[in-house]
């Protein structure tokens, strides 16, 4: 049986890198939720004046961050099926 203090040691470098790689990850995210609702909600709200803005702003902010999600997502699957 192995040690799990051992593993823990072992592993701890690569999950370290990890956590601050996924919180890197929401924290853009986060960024590009709420910079395209202050950039894009301005512009489209002319657009739509007879919907609610709090949904507007959901379907502003979310659409973007979707994309971003999706981008990293790929990028990250290229990155696992490369290195196996």
């Amino acid at each position: 049986m192995t040690d799990p203090l051992s593993s823990i040691r072992r592993d701890a470098p690569s999950m370290a890198i990890a956590v601050v790689g996924v919180l890197v990850v929401v924290v853009v995210g986060f960024g590009v939720i709420v910079g395209s609702i202050r950039v894009l909600l301005p512009a489209v709200y002319p657009v739509f004046p007879d919907t609610d803005p709090t949904t507007l702003a959901a379907v502003v902010g979310f659409g973007p961050a979707l994309v971003y999600g999706v981008v990293v997502a790929v990028a990250i699957r290229r990155r696992v099926v490369r290195r196996g």
